[in-house]
């Protein structure tokens, strides 16, 4: 059975039960003899490809009812797409899943992959157009354009059958833009400043006071896991300017990810 329960705190985990029974895939004498492949599960496949490559078992994939994408051939479609139109869909999500990589294992094999490192595929701002992961707003959630929890672990056991490890991309430096600056204005770094702010968006609009734990937006509003809505939690000193200027790339927000606190940096 699918278990679809979705902690909402980091208290809710319980790490005895997660390693009862377990064995684990065991990590490389030398990671630097690891063959990496690196990709972002939005851009690489959506399982609907056909022709040009081999399933798992090596026999040739077909087009079918479920397979309708055919493989890019530089001869037959280069220079033929809407330049504004291949741009502008770009920018958003474009489709690809964690079945898509499962079913591209063989591909992968083949070519001599030991490794595959992922993008972040923990849960992005409901709405965003954050496909390429680093926007989190939940830290212990799959995003749904992902796929489930199922899926990953369905995908790392089957990479492991095939000798390929699977390498998460964990960013714990900044969450997504989950917060607005008092007034929802743009707020910059300056002198280590801390600003006033709005509070954490509420979906559907409007904000929610950084002040009190909001375990009644669940799973939509603010952030997640629940300990992550202290306020203390978030540096709140604004945007980089200077990406040359210490600690201000340590303490401010990358653009609008709004920057985690880990701690006063060394100002000497």
């Amino acid at each position: 059975m699918t278990n679809t329960h979705i902690e909402k705190s980091l208290a809710e985990i319980n790490w005895d039960t997660l390693k009862q029974g377990r064995t684990y895939y065991p990590s490389p004498v030398a990671w630097e003899d690891e063959i990496l492949y690196f990709l972002f599960v939005d851009r690489f496949s959506n399982g609907k490809e056909f022709g040009g490559f081999n399933d798992i078992n090596g026999n040739p994939v077909q087009k079918s009812a479920l397979r309708t994408t055919p493989l890019f051939n530089i001869r037959n479609d280069a220079w033929k797409a809407n330049r504004e139109a291949w741009f502008n869909a770009g920018k958003t999500w474009c489709g690809g899943h964690i079945k898509g990589i499962e079913d591209k294992l063989g591909y992968l094999k083949r070519m001599g992959i030991t490794a595959l490192w992922l993008n972040p595929i923990f849960e992005q701002i409901p709405q965003s157009g954050s496909y390429h992961g680093y926007g989190t707003f939940n830290f212990l959630n799959i995003d749904p354009r992902y796929g489930s929890r199922e899926d990953l672990k369905e995908l790392v056991e089957a990479a492991h059958d095939k000798g390929i490890r699977i390498i998460l991309d964990i960013i714990l430096n900044h969450a997504g833009d989950i917060f607005a600056y008092k007034g929802g204005d743009r707020y910059y770094y300056y002198q280590g400043q801390v600003w006033p702010v709005e509070g954490y968006r509420k979906d559907g609009g409007g904000y929610l006071d950084m002040a009190s734990s909001h375990e009644s937006e669940w799973p939509g509003s603010a952030v997640w896991p629940i300990e992550f809505q202290d306020q203390k939690i978030w540096t709140r000193k604004g945007e980089i300017r200077s990406w040359d200027a210490f600690p201000e790339y340590i303490e401010g927000d990358f653009c609008e990810l709004k920057e985690i606190e880990h701690g006063s940096a060394i100002k000497d």
